[in-house]
């Protein structure tokens, strides 16, 4: 339901007189975050999406910014073939957060270019730098920069952390962070997605937290709220420069946290 409402209302952002179409691993990605149990709740209450600098992670996450604001996002109830109905969440709160006004701009300026002239006008959508409106002003967007007091005490229904690779404690990262996880605890279904380059390891960013929770959940991780979505080599692969094109290996060239 929500992937056809994205082709249906969102446009190509290469060309604008085409709909919005999802890759494969856009798709993938995008199935398993709105996944819902059979009571219809989230499986995933927090989620990482890393992948080399240049995939298209920007475009991917302002189409669910947009989701989050006017799609039917969240559970409504089943239908008569035993699918997941939506509604649109009531007051949606999405915001934006990056450590640079450069980063939050990244996906920022994707909206005006996914947005059709159909989404505006049966949405009332008002399109700006700092803040989207649509809904008579009951849903909005913001950009968040470097400021985790402007965002203590938001009632935010979702929440997209940008390239917390660079979330270090030199910027206020991690308070930014935790801002945000205590504005997400006041609602039962509002959830946070962070994107990331790998990080830097020792620098003690927020990538790095996120990534070392994923690990700590183990053999437990199918029953963690957090989805790690990264392609990435096996750890077992051969690493050594001599190593390619000369050795073989019996493992995957690559591996997802959750397939």
């Amino acid at each position: 339901e929500l992937a056809a409402w994205c082709v249906a209302y969102l446009a190509d952002p290469n060309d604008p007189e085409k709909p919005w179409d999802f890759t494969p691993e856009q798709l993938r990605f995008f199935l398993w975050w709105y996944a819902v149990d059979s009571r219809g709740k989230f499986l995933w209450r927090k989620g990482v999406l890393q992948r080399l600098k240049g995939w298209g992670k920007d475009p991917l996450i302002a189409v669910i910014c947009l989701v989050e604001m006017l799609a039917p996002c969240r559970f409504k109830e089943w239908s008569a073939f035993g699918l997941p109905v939506g509604r649109p969440v009531t007051s949606p709160l999405v915001q934006v957060s990056a450590v640079t006004q450069e980063q939050s701009y990244n996906t920022g300026d994707m909206f005006p270019i996914l947005l059709t002239n159909k989404c505006i006008r049966e949405y009332g959508v008002k399109p700006g730098i700092d803040l989207v409106r649509a809904r008579n002003g009951r849903a909005k967007i913001q950009m968040i920069t470097s400021s985790p007091r402007a965002m203590e005490g938001k009632r935010v229904t979702f929440a997209v952390l940008n390239e917390v690779h660079q979330w270090v404690g030199s910027n206020g990262g991690p308070a930014m962070y935790r801002a945000v996880s205590r504005n997400l605890a006041k609602i039962a279904d509002a959830r946070f997605l962070a994107i990331t380059n790998a990080y830097m390891p020792g620098e003690g960013s927020v990538g790095e937290m996120l990534r070392g929770d994923f690990e700590k959940a183990g053999i437990n991780r199918r029953s963690s709220s957090l989805l790690y979505d990264s392609i990435e080599a096996d750890p077992r692969a051969p690493r050594a420069p001599r190593s390619f094109g000369t050795d073989t290996c019996s493992v995957p060239g690559h591996a997802s946290s959750v397939a």
